[in-house]
């Protein structure tokens, strides 16, 4: 954590007491989108590099902005703001962040790609909710965090955000209602509430931080003939049932248009294996998330966002596409 904060818990007599007390703050968690599809050919040292050049930018940005890194959880990071130290903004800070977090990607690919390596997506989920923090553990081993239902909240969240994208939860976005720049409004069912939740797709901030992500246009590209492949839904990133027969007519680099005659659910996570011409199964798999269903003609249209698609299946996709 920052020198900052281990200077006011030391100095604090209570600062190494094992207890809690109740605090709104606002709380991130991000992810990268296949990480474990893009690391399973790389050596161990590759790993190390390829994560820790991420991470490491990603933490600076977050204590730039006065929050906590809570946790490092393999690709995942969770972060706080508002405790130990109050901060009356920490709304605006941690949306702040989060959209600056998703800006560094650009240099973070940069490198990757100088070095060889796969470019990479991050999720990411801003909450405002109460919990408790706390020196949480043993005298042998003590972690300053925070724990409560809105963290677990949270996390869900984060489920639902594709790369590139900032997701702010209505508790947030309630706090500064005219500050933010949102592109679309989500309404969501999310597991463990019996209500839909609306989480708000942030694309900018206004003073004092005047942030603000890149737009970028991507159009669908027509193919020159249907491509066959097979759809194997997950359950919390594990293949769950039979594969299904469907068939891509629409295709970008993070974008795809499926046909399938089985009811695909929007926010549903697939595995993806593209058929060659003599109908058999690509060697590489890409993994998706449907993000718009439309039913036509007894056939669902599923519009679907990459999570992670290895270079080799761009390119075969982009030999089908049209001019």
């Amino acid at each position: 954590m920052t020198r900052e904060v281990v200077t006011k818990l030391l100095e604090s007599k209570d600062g190494l007491e094992l207890g809690g007390e109740t605090r709104e703050i606002t709380m991130i968690m991000s992810d990268i989108r296949g990480f474990t599809a893009h690391i399973a050919d790389m050596q161990p040292h590759q790993v190390v590099l390829f994560l820790n050049r991420y991470l490491g930018k990603m933490v600076e940005i977050i204590q730039d902005h006065g929050g906590i890194v809570d946790e490092i959880m393999g690709d995942g990071i969770f972060a706080f703001f508002g405790a130990p130290e109050p901060l009356n903004d920490h709304p605006a800070r941690a949306v702040a962040c989060a959209l600056k977090m998703q800006i560094a990607m650009e240099d973070v690919n940069a490198c990757n790609r100088k070095d060889g390596f796969p470019c990479i997506e991050m999720g990411i989920a801003v909450h405002t909710g109460t919990v408790v923090v706390a020196n949480i553990g043993s005298e042998r081993r003590t972690k300053y965090g925070v724990v409560g239902s809105e963290v677990n909240l949270t996390g869900r969240m984060e489920s639902y955000a594709v790369g590139g994208q900032v997701l702010v939860s209505d508790a947030t976005y309630e706090r500064m209602p005219n500050t933010l720049d949102v592109a679309d409004v989500l309404s969501v069912q999310v597991k463990g509430l019996a209500s839909t939740s609306v989480l708000y797709d942030v694309i900018g901030i206004s003073e004092p931080y005047n942030v603000r992500l890149p737009v970028l246009i991507e159009n669908l590209i027509p193919l020159r003939e249907e491509i066959e492949v097979r759809l194997y839904a997950l359950d919390r990133k594990v293949v769950a049932g039979e594969p299904l027969s469907a068939s891509i007519t629409h295709f970008s680099p993070k974008r795809v248009t499926v046909w399938s005659t089985y009811p695909l659910n929007r926010w549903d996570e697939v595995k993806i294996q593209i058929l060659d011409t003599n109908l058999a199964l690509m060697s590489r798999e890409c993994y998706a998330k449907v993000i718009s269903v439309k039913q036509v003609e007894g056939q669902y249209e599923c519009l679907m966002r990459f999570t992670s698609i290895p270079s080799e299946v761009v390119g075969a996709l982009q030999q089908a596409a049209s001019a």
